[in-house]
């Protein structure tokens, strides 16, 4: 006869796949940072910025100082790190960790409901983020890093249905970045009429204000940080295209975030979440003048999570062909060929963006047509 009470066994305890491509991921981040060069970039000339915000210049900083391209909440960061002592390679390389770690993280999170997971997609993906995330570390800029980190939050919480959370999250990256904005749509709650769905890009919107306004009601020379502020770069696009250092202006970086708002809304409409921020990063890079390399990390990060969630392949190949294709100077030497490999890269990323949100809609409406169900799920 069977005990009904069998004495306990122990069991043997098992890492998680999650917990592995944690640990390995890790490991590739620490060892690309420690062979990376070991330079600071702008990190000094952020410091600077926000000491000048909080014992000199105040709430005029960004009238003086229109270079900046930075949000409050980016200064007050910087402040904090500033007076703790952040700032020798050790110390920068940890704090630049910190939101690649989250990154990686809201990976594990948007691929958790994908019901085709692919765990090697997720490794080497993750594996090419943290690599390329060095030359975020090595240009300073701390605020892209966070920016990139909480837009991955914040899909996590619209895909756990969380859409209060996420426009807050939205909201916080307009006060640390303004670039941010065209990630604003993201928010929007689907099926709901147009005033509810406009509900939450507006409490984005107006967190992101409240940050600005201060500023902005002191000096309206805050406005002038929203114009470029970089020159015209050998390889980039526009150049490809025509235009010069003259050409540049306020209007460029309208247009600039227009087209990535328009990209991102229509998408958002088909609940291709992963094709919204392909589509969005690559509009931006498309029509910058700049072409530094921790630009590209946004666009790699937008290619993994459409890679782990909206991808038809096994392989991470939108991340491997983003890191390719926008390969830096001293892989690429010839500014016109990086030019048009920049040119092909965003234009091929909006439209299989575009087309693969189109064929999840066809095949939702397969399904719901099978199951006589309107409410299939994205």
């Amino acid at each position: 006869m069977t005990d009904p009470h069998p004495e306990h066994v122990p069991t043997t305890w098992r890492p998680s796949g999650a917990a592995i491509r944690w640990v390995l991921t890790t490991l590739v981040g620490a060892v690309a940072m420690f062979l990376a060069r070991p330079i600071a970039g702008d990190w000094g000339f952020f410091v600077q910025a926000s000491r000048r915000l909080f014992d000199g210049d105040g709430l005029s900083v960004y009238a003086l100082m229109p270079n900046i391209q930075s949000g409050p909440v980016s200064l007050a960061a910087f402040a904090v790190l500033d007076g703790i002592g952040v700032g020798d390679l050790v110390s920068r390389s940890i704090v630049f960790a910190l939101p690649a770690l989250a990154a990686c993280w809201s990976v594990e999170r948007i691929a958790a409901d994908v019901p085709s997971r692919r765990p090697l997609t997720q490794l080497v993906g993750s594996a090419i983020l943290v690599v390329c995330w060095i030359s975020l570390r090595s240009s300073g800029h701390l605020d892209d890093a966070i920016v990139i980190a909480l837009t991955g939050v914040a899909l996590v919480l619209i895909l756990e249905d969380r859409h209060v959370g996420a426009a807050l999250v939205v909201g916080l990256c307009l006060a640390i970045k303004p670039w941010a904005i065209f990630l604003v749509p993201v928010t929007a709650r689907q099926g709901d009429d147009r005033t509810q769905r406009l509900a939450l890009p507006a409490l984005s919107l107006f967190v992101g204000a409240l940050a600005w306004a201060p500023f902005l009601i002191a000096e309206s020379g805050t406005l002038d940080g929203f114009r470029p502020t970089v020159q015209l770069a050998p390889d980039s696009v526009l150049r490809l295209l025509g235009l010069t250092n003259a050409d540049l202006g306020s209007t460029l970086r309208i247009a600039q975030l227009i087209a990535a708002l328009v990209a991102v809304w229509a998408l958002v409409r088909r609940r291709a979440y992963g094709g919204a921020l392909l589509a969005g990063f690559a509009l931006r890079l498309l029509l910058d003048p700049g072409t530094w390399p921790y630009y590209t990390v946004g666009l790699v990060f937008a290619a993994l999570v459409w890679d782990v969630r909206e991808s038809p392949w096994r392989l991470p190949f939108g991340s491997l062909a983003t890191v390719i294709m926008l390969a830096p100077q001293w892989v690429i030497g010839d500014s016109d060929l990086r030019a048009v490999l920049r040119l092909a890269c965003c234009i091929v990323a909006v439209i299989i963006a575009f087309a693969s949100s189109s064929s999840r809609r066809m095949r939702r409406a397969a399904l719901s047509t099978d199951t006589g169900d309107s409410r299939v799920s994205a």
